[in-house]
């Protein structure tokens, strides 16, 4: 897809998300206290959505996502997608939000994109291998 194309379905399914999801759907995150909240993170062919482990906003994610498909043509592979919990979220809320979305892989990679993903304080230790 062109560079163009990507932004302007971008921004449709940014669209969508503030407008459905309001400003942050049910929290997002934030880095930290006095920064803006932060639903959904855009890269090259990929999409973050940050959503609470609840199952109406998982219902809420998935309105929004047959609507973005019915407009656009473009439809999430299931089956390429994965969710990622919160260790303190309970298992039997885990399995309900994941059988909502019909997202049965819940993993994250140590890497995205290059660059490793890490929680918690990140040290210099991190980016040892670059």
């Amino acid at each position: 897809m062109s560079p163009f194309l990507f932004l302007l379905c971008a921004e449709g399914l940014t669209s969508l998300l503030k407008f459905y999801g309001g400003d942050h759907i049910d929290g997002g995150i934030r880095v930290s206290f006095r920064a803006p909240w932060v639903n959904h993170l855009l890269f090259a062919d990929d999409c973050l959505v940050f959503i609470s482990a609840t199952t109406d906003s998982a219902d809420r994610l998935n309105r929004i996502l047959q609507i973005y498909a019915s407009c656009s043509g473009q439809a999430v592979n299931r089956d390429k997608s994965a969710i990622f919990f919160s260790p303190n979220t309970p298992t039997n809320r885990r399995e309900a939000v994941k059988q909502v979305l019909t997202i049965l892989v819940e993993t994250f990679s140590e890497r995205y994109l290059g660059l490793p993903t890490a929680f918690g304080r990140i040290t210099s230790d991190t980016f040892e291998h670059i």
